[in-house]
């Protein structure tokens, strides 16, 4: 992996978002200040698709991006446009919620997500939103969503389109209404012990990236 550090730090979730999205496309650039225009910009995520172009993923946490539409609209239409090494590129911006999707490759994740579910929800909008990608890519992409360590619910999920793909790809029993657990309510006479769920072990290669990221 490469990362290149820029004048802002990196917010942890960031990294890790960087980190499963570099082991399924491959090697990507974090951190990455390029000059766009007469400005310099700082790009979250960069991973190379071709010699001239780049998937290009953003992250918009709801604090410090409420409010920024115009800006982040800007940016992202420069980001796409390109420089000299990369042009035409594919931008994504991963929203968090109460922010709405400024284009149409953008993706909307819950309040505080996880690392996993903002690269699963991008991944599988690539799948069925995104430009072609290489047949190699693709196959990675479905493996790695198809052998994910952790359940998926429809309420984390907000494009129909992704949880259609999440219906194809991802095991039956993976996929769940809510995870918002509900509240037993104990016998007037004889009370029961609630023991612990089950945790669903990591599934084919995703058990490698449990390393770089504990507790995913």
């Amino acid at each position: 992996m490469c990362a290149l550090t820029g004048n802002r730090a990196t917010s942890k979730l960031e990294a890790d978002i960087f980190t499963l999205l570099d082991y399924v496309l491959g090697p990507g650039i974090q951190d990455f200040q390029v000059q766009l225009g007469n400005r310099r910009r700082r790009i979250d995520m960069l991973f190379p698709l071709t010699d001239t172009s780049a998937l290009i993923v953003e992250y918009d946490g709801a604090h410090w991006h409420l409010s920024r539409e115009a800006t982040d609209w800007e940016k992202s239409r420069a980001m796409s446009a390109g420089w000299d090494q990369y042009r035409n590129n594919i931008v994504v911006r991963i929203r968090e919620h109460p922010l709405d999707p400024l284009e149409y490759l953008d993706v909307c994740v819950p309040r505080r997500p996880s690392p996993l579910i903002c690269t699963r929800l991008t991944l599988f909008h690539l799948l069925h939103a995104g430009p072609r990608l290489f047949d190699e890519r693709v196959k990675r992409i479905v493996d790695f969503l198809g052998t994910s360590p952790r359940p998926l619910a429809r309420d984390e999920v907000n494009c129909d389109d992704c949880w259609n793909e999440a219906n194809h790809v991802m095991p039956p029993d993976l996929l769940v209404p809510t995870l918002r657990r509900q509240r037993r309510r104990a016998d007037p006479v004889i009370e029961h012990a609630v023991e612990p769920p089950d945790e669903v072990p990591p599934r084919g290669f995703q058990a490698d990236i449990q390393q770089e990221i504990p507790g995913l």
